[in-house]
């Protein structure tokens, strides 16, 4: 096949493709941003989604590929936008969702202020899928229409443009700590550039979008919005604040005298309690910080992942103790600062290092998944000096998760940790292990462990799962993503356009859209799982498809066989080779290394979907079923629950054979019918 553009009015010339290309630019822009969008506010409002982002992006995807089989209808769907949207924030200003999770194998941390409160419908998720399916469809249908209007790899160059401006915006947005009405003024501001009409019409859609920005104000008073957190803070009736994250009480900032015992448990139990250095993980707003500076430790190193938490402790705790001179502060992943300390210390905390959200959409990863494994566990044994202590304490819910992560931490120390238990509904427990333990003032009790717990690994990064296992909740919630979708797809798809099914860029998706989960999650426990580390892995990973792009309108690869070979071979590699390989020695060279290894699969995979891609007649409906496919791989990406994300490689590499497969299938018809094809 030949690459064809469609003729375009001819008193239109130039400027009508550059109009054109500018609008497929800003769509592309805006759809990419919004999803972004879609992933950082909703679960700020409607709380269990912090737990599920995932389903967040699936539902935009699918939403995309939808709106692509729907390019080349008539009606035109953007303008229905704005006012679905404007609905869509009044349900999550006026609807106070609250979800308490019962699924007894999986830990969430929720309010302890509303446990007695009676659960919500499960229906909540598939009605919050739907709605932003149905909304990624009416402002996608415009990219399909326009994908027609280009060749194929012309329309996806200024797609993956206009997807790595929206990524650098919200990039920008989240170190600026720009609140939500900029977010959706942005939205909006391009949405109304984009529809075209009557005057009534535009004014109708300024009114809407209106609407939706002055909601998202009224909303956003009073917040505070870190990278990862909507975060309010409230006076305390005896002097202090709270600090709430996702509506979650999260940290009080507070006297010494009116915070709880355990706090003070590293410092009481022992004979000599005097501490020379410290490092406290997960120092929040600074109350482990005033602990430390209250009995005496010379220097303290305090790490804390979300900088807004430590301004606001900065600004407003009580006790000031980031103002001492003998603190510290690392703005960090901890696990990656263990691994690049050179320190050692006395007294190591882990100080309630509990997230309430996932880091990416891409995967199952909390904040802090990387830091409860054996592998961490033993990096921070490394840190600590002869006779020195490592403390964990915090409110575990579970008593099969206290006794897994004693079980861990016998397994790295060689015996089980001392505990002081303190039992309650949410059962608040301190864990001390190490050589200090032989200064006690007198015994503790030792944890009763329990090895048949699985523990966490860094293949295996689930803290909070008491098993390998995926729960009746989430074959649920999958299988009716797959039934929608399948509904969905079957009203908006032309005509006739099933029977065009693209194996081929099907499984590409399904594949990519894995392999992506597998990169940014190597580079979450390489260099940090922090929101810069994934937004700047994701930016990569679209600038490695412009190149990919870029070099397929130079060069035609005649044999696409070597060009799988190669990704089959980078594949086999990162499977094999073992993740610890990579964790030591210079960063530098740990870099360039990791880079290599993880991005030279996604250079290769996009290089074959480039070249594939640039010969279809139909380039909107072939990206809508790579789109789809990428929905399958999504929901794929729940397996890494039973089969740890390092075996996703072996998915990854079966729907890549698949389209293969495909691709070969579909080229020996083409021979068959006597049509010009790509040679394999």
């Amino acid at each position: 096949m030949t690459e064809t553009c469609p003729d375009v009015p001819s008193n239109s010339g130039r400027a009508f493709i550059e109009s054109e290309s500018l609008r497929l630019f800003l769509i592309s822009f805006i759809i990419l941003f919004f999803e972004l969008v879609c992933i950082r506010w909703i679960p700020s409002y409607i709380r269990y989604l912090s737990y599920f982002t995932n389903f967040i992006l699936l539902a935009c995807f699918l939403g995309m590929g939808c709106g692509l089989l729907w390019g080349r209808r008539k009606v035109a769907l953007l303008p229905f936008f704005p006012p679905l949207l404007l609905v869509f924030v009044i349900i999550v200003s006026w609807v106070k969702f609250e979800l308490h999770f019962e699924i007894s194998d999986t830990v969430y941390f929720k309010d302890p202020f509303t446990l007695d409160q009676p659960s919500e419908s499960y229906l909540l998720l598939p009605f919050g899928f739907m709605f932003i399916t149905v909304l990624f469809i009416l402002i996608s249908q415009e990219m399909g229409f326009l994908f027609s209007r280009f060749k194929p790899l012309h329309a996806y160059a200024l797609n993956i443009g206009g997807s790595m401006a929206g990524i650098a915006s919200f990039f920008f947005i989240s170190l600026a700590q720009i609140t939500p009405l900029w977010w959706f003024f942005l939205v909006a501001g391009g949405v109304f550039v984009l529809i075209r009409g009557r005057l009534a019409l535009r004014l109708f859609t300024l009114v809407m979008l209106g609407g939706v920005c002055l909601i998202v104000f009224s909303l956003q008073k009073g917040t505070y919005w870190s990278p990862y957190y909507k975060i309010t803070m409230f006076d305390i009736q005896h002097g202090g604040k709270v600090i709430n994250v996702n509506n979650i009480g999260h940290q009080n900032m507070q006297s010494i005298a009116h915070k709880e015992h355990f706090y003070h448990v590293p410092y009481i139990v022992f004979k000599n309690n005097h501490y020379k250095r410290a490092l406290i993980i997960g120092a929040g707003s600074g109350s482990d910080v005033s602990f430390a500076l209250h009995y005496g430790v010379e220097a303290i190193t305090a790490v804390e992942i979300d900088p807004v938490l430590y301004e606001l402790g900065a600004r407003y705790h009580p006790l000031a103790p980031y103002s001492s001179p003998r603190v510290m502060v690392h703005i960090n992943d901890a696990r990656s600062f263990l691994r690049n300390d050179t320190q050692t210390y006395d007294l190591i905390i882990y100080a309630l290092p509990d997230s309430l959200t996932l880091t990416s959409s891409f995967a199952n990863l909390r904040l802090e998944s990387y830091l409860f494994t054996l592998e961490s566990f033993s990096e921070t044994r490394k840190r600590l000096s002869p006779g020195g202590l490592l403390v964990l304490y915090n409110y575990y819910r579970e008593d099969w998760l206290i006794a897994k992560i004693g079980s861990m931490l016998e397994q790295v120390f060689g015996s089980p940790p001392a505990i002081v238990y303190y039992g309650g509904e949410m059962k608040h427990a301190v864990f001390l292990i190490g050589d200090k333990l032989e200064d006690l003032k007198k015994p503790l009790a030792r944890i009763k462990t329990n090895l048949s717990l699985k523990p966490a690994s860094d293949e295996w990064p689930f803290l909070y799962m008491k098993k390998p296992v995926i729960s009746v909740e989430f074959f649920l919630a999958l299988g009716m993503v797959g039934l929608f979708a399948l509904i969905l797809i079957g009203k908006t798809a032309p005509k006739g356009t099933l029977k065009k099914f693209s194996g081929h860029f099907f499984f590409l998706g399904a594949a990519f859209m894995l392999l992506e989960t597998t990169s940014v999650v190597r580079f979450s426990l390489l260099f940090g799982n922090t929101w810069m580390v994934n937004s700047l892995v994701f930016f990569s990973i679209l600038a490695m498809v412009m190149l990919a792009i870029w070099i397929s309108q130079k060069f035609h690869v005649s044999q696409l066989w070597i060009l799988y070979a190669l990704l089959f071979g980078m594949l086999a590699v990162n499977f094999f080779l073992p993740l610890e390989n990579l964790l030591a020695g210079n960063p530098v060279v740990r870099y360039f290394l990791s880079s290599l290894l993880l991005f030279s699969p996604i250079f290769l995979a996009n290089l074959i979907f480039t070249q594939t891609f640039r010969e279809e007649g139909d380039a909107a409906i072939s990206l809508a079923f790579n789109i789809l496919g990428a929905v399958m791989g999504g929901m794929f990406e729940y397996t890494s629950l039973i089969f740890g994300y390092r075996n996703l490689v072996l998915f990854v590499t079966l729907f890549y054979a698949l389209s293969l497969l495909f691709l070969y299938r579909a080229m020996k018809q083409q021979a068959d019918s006597r049509l010009d094809g790509t040679k394999f």
